[in-house]
């Protein structure tokens, strides 16, 4: 049973004394650009990626990572290669006697919870539809980075596949830096494999292939000889280049694997009139011209200086004065901040802290605050002088990260982050859990029983059952007893002594075989009171027990939880749906809003956004990812939080059965197998990262600047009136 803490605990303040520059992209992951390249890039090696051995896996992930670099840094002609590199073994190996070797004190390190679940680079088995083929998803805008790489154990170890090297390099353009690929794709409506044009000294047309190759056609052929005449070509032309092509160097986003492709294309060098998903989406912009436009590439930043100050159980004191940050310094104070104990103490004594932090923002710092409290009784007032003084305060925030935390409020210039304070192992995935039940238990003094149903569409090796007040300020749930009963009848008590705490969590695990799919059945019994009790609400998780379980992840543009420029673009907001690790089409996936109040204390549903995997709004119709924006916020909140749900109860939800050859970022549609499989049905619940926004709107007028239109379409013709009706997406805007 896990108790949800109210009290101080631990406080940590670090002062910074840098101002972050602006930029208009979003990053990717933890990872810095320094003189001695890339750091902290986080490789990990999942299960069941089918090395021969530990030894064999170590050295042919190494060999990946020397390539990767080495190609990229010579693609960009500039010195961005891995300097700093941490590879995450699998669980299997660390149990290993044969792999015991590399498990030496001088190999092995540390890594953060939330940093060892966000890898950058995932070496895998197999994908179950795009098979050996490396790739890293895009959903977003030009400059909005990819998710993180997954690499096929097969493309490492196969001896058929080229330029592994040169592949890998566009995979990390894609991931880090949002440039999206060149060329196209057979029977694609946006960026097709070739297209009609004509010629500036008539009036007569040709066939041109969508190619970005120095300004160059390189050698090869059409896949027909339909192709040739311009009377008989159509959508299916496709233009195959030689691998073979010595004049043709750039640029990587087209074609990675010809002989003699080494180099990005730039500003020089780009064909910015090809419908290519560079062109559409970046406009006139070359790939090494996205790239350059990075923060990764202004390395005239100033000094850090560092300041710590500590709560004690007493008050607050400075544990290191401004000191400027450098390596040595650095090790030292995390050894200081490690000595720290958890302290428990009066909420109160949090204004104190609050208090001295303001001081240091008062001479530029930048803020950032360690610590476990959620309300205190004189939030409202330090809330409204860190807005009026404009605090750039940085909340890391350790506690039950669905509780909503009040003092985020403090951060509007800032940022939030949560760490749970329930870690399991690192083999289990941040988003190994599916939730498939969420209710509010409405209580009276003479309803003391309380029932429901939750339908589990595949097995699961184990539920996890939490059940809490919404109100944080409860304390008793005055609970008895909580059975689960299963589709086959078989009963499962949790009996315990009343629980007189406000939250409530139990696992249920079966030893010998999964837990059933099917109608699964609850049972509440509470104790009688005189007075009504207090909502509680009910969340039932289950871990799969296989990879058949339908897994929901999201996010919104805020990767970082940086506060987001309203009036610059709309918030995005993104939900990957995938079964077997395969993209489900067609479900119905909804993003609620929530604009917290100005104190903070309610919330109020702001808009309900259907997400779509259409293919404009998230690049890629077809993978999984279903987009939206919010493009109307609050005239009065800084403040959201979203919840989304997904399903597929009598719809066309799908799952491709089929694999698919090519490569999955270059067109605007993974199409779908033959034949087209049959439709499943589920439902999943997601609390997904909150985000914060910069201003508010102060009048009606519309704050996002006009955008280009991308995808302009004639829907139909009248002949007879020679009437057009037009289409388009203003995805930016509504």
């Amino acid at each position: 049973m896990d108790e949800r803490n109210t009290g101080l605990g631990f406080l940590v303040i670090l002062a910074l004394a840098l101002v972050l520059p602006a930029t208009s992209h979003v990053t990717s992951s933890y990872v810095t650009l320094t003189r001695d390249g890339y750091q902290n890039v986080v490789v990990s090696i999942e299960e069941n990626s089918g090395f021969a051995s530990c030894q064999k896996g170590l050295d042919t992930v190494k060999e990946m990572i020397r390539n990767t670099s080495k190609s990229f840094a010579q693609a960009l002609e500039r010195p961005a290669y891995f300097g700093n590199v941490t590879i995450i073994f699998p669980d299997s190996w660390v149990a290993d006697p044969l792999c015991s070797p590399l498990m030496t004190s001088a190999n092995v390190s540390d890594l953060p919870w939330a940093r060892s679940h966000r890898a950058d680079i995932r070496v895998t088995p197999d994908h179950p539809v795009f098979g050996w083929q490396p790739h890293s998803f895009q959903y977003g805008l030009c400059q909005q980075s990819g998710l993180p790489i997954n690499v096929p154990s097969s493309f490492l170890t196969s001896d058929t596949v080229l330029a592994k090297g040169m592949r890998m390099a566009r995979e990390w353009a894609h991931y880090r830096y949002g440039v999206f690929d060149e060329g196209g794709m057979p029977s694609d409506q946006r960026h097709p494999a070739g297209y009609l044009t004509y010629q500036t000294e008539s009036s007569d047309k040709i066939m041109r292939p969508n190619t970005c190759s120095d300004l160059k056609t390189p050698s090869g052929s059409w896949s027909s000889e339909n192709c040739q005449s311009t009377s008989t070509a159509d959508s299916t032309c496709e233009f195959v280049a030689d691998v073979y092509n010595p004049d043709i160097r750039s640029s990587l986003m087209y074609r990675p694997d010809l002989d003699h492709m080494e180099k990005f294309c730039t500003k020089e060098n780009h064909d910015d009139s090809v419908p290519s998903k560079l062109s559409y989406h970046c406009g006139r912009l070359s790939a090494s011209e996205v790239i350059y436009k990075h923060s990764d590439f202004n390395f005239f930043v100033d000094p850090i200086w560092l300041s710590v100050d500590v709560y004690n159980g007493y008050n607050v004191t400075e544990l290191q004065p401004p000191i400027v940050l450098d390596s040595d310094i650095k090790i030292d104070l995390l050894f200081k901040i490690d000595d720290l104990e958890y302290v428990g103490g009066s909420s109160d004594k949090f204004g104190d802290a609050l208090s001295r932090a303001q001081s240091r923002a008062y001479s530029g710092q930048d803020v950032i605050i360690l610590t476990a409290v959620q309300t205190f009784s004189s939030l409202s007032t330090w809330v409204k002088s860190y807005e009026d003084n404009k605090v750039n305060a940085h909340l890391v925030h350790f506690g039950v990260s669905t509780t909503k935390v009040d003092i985020a409020q403090l951060t509007r210039y800032g940022s939030s982050n949560f760490v749970p304070n329930v870690i399991n192992n690192r083999a289990m995935s941040a988003y190994s859990w599916a939730i498939f039940e969420q209710s509010v238990i409405h209580n009276s003094s003479t309803d003391v029983n309380k029932t429901g149903t939750f339908y589990l569409d595949s097995p699961a090796s184990r539920l996890l059952v939490s059940l809490y007040h919404l109100d944080a300020n409860r304390d008793a749930l005055n609970f008895q007893k909580f059975t689960l009963i299963q589709p086959n009848g078989l009963i499962n008590d949790q009996l315990t002594p009343i629980i007189i705490e406000d939250f409530l969590t139990f696992t249920l695990e079966s030893v010998l075989e999964p837990l059933p799919q099917g109608l699964w059945r609850f049972e509440i019994s509470f104790l009688k009171s005189l007075d009504p009790l207090p909502d509680k609400r009910l969340d039932i998780w289950a871990e799969s027990a296989n990879l058949f379980q339908t897994q929901l992840k999201t996010w919104n543009s805020a990767l970082d939880n940086q506060p987001l420029d309203f009036t610059q673009a709309p918030v995005g907001l993104y939900a990957q749906l995938t079964q077997n690790n395969k993209p489900i089409r067609g479900a119905n996936v909804t993003a609620f809003v929530y604009a917290s109040d100005s104190t903070g204390s309610t919330s109020s549903l702001l808009a309900e956004i259907p997400l779509i995997d259409e293919g404009i709004s998230d690049v890629t119709s077809g993978d999984g990812i279903y987009s939206g924006f919010m493009t109307k916020p609050s005239n009065s909140s800084f403040s959201y939080s979203v919840y989304y749900r997904a399903n597929a109860v009598n719809s066309w939800a799908q799952v491709d059965k089929g694999m698919y050859s090519r490569q999955p970022t270059t067109g605007s549609v993974i199409p779908m197998s033959d034949p087209v499989p049959a439709a499943i049905q589920f439902n999943r619940f997601e609390y997904g990262p909150s985000f914060q926004l910069t201003t508010v709107p102060t009048n009606g007028f519309d704050q996002i600047p006009p955008q280009r239109i991308t995808d302009l379409t004639i829907l139909s013709y009248d002949s007879s009136s020679r009437t057009a009706v037009l289409g388009w997406t203003a995805s930016k805007d509504n």
